[in-house]
């Protein structure tokens, strides 16, 4: 399996500015992995001021299928997004069958 990443960067507001990700990365992954670290960035923001606290320099969020890392850098957001593909039509494992005669 190979791995990929993206990176996109968003505004406070959760608008795309940038982003470069590779042409195989599916544009539902992109989606939600966008729309999912924007949530939780905002929900932790919240929270730790309601608390006092200052927010993490950067937050990593490990699903099934991918990877996903927060972090602000002025008043932007970077989301950094690794993930696994299997390159198609390649074997995964190969197996041998010793037949004695």
């Amino acid at each position: 399996m190979a791995e990929n990443f993206g990176v996109v960067v968003i505004d406070e507001n959760g608008r795309i500015i940038d982003y470069s990700v590779p042409t195989t990365m599916p544009y539902s992954l992109l989606k939600e992995a966008v729309s999912l670290s924007y949530d939780i960035y905002r929900t932790v923001k919240v929270i730790t001021k309601e608390l006092g606290y200052s927010i993490p320099k950067n937050m990593t969020i490990k699903l099934d299928s991918y990877e996903v890392t927060i972090f602000k850098r002025y008043n932007r957001i970077v989301i950094v997004i690794i993930y696994e593909e299997a390159i198609k039509g390649s074997v995964k494992a190969v197996r041998e069958a010793v037949v004695e005669s």
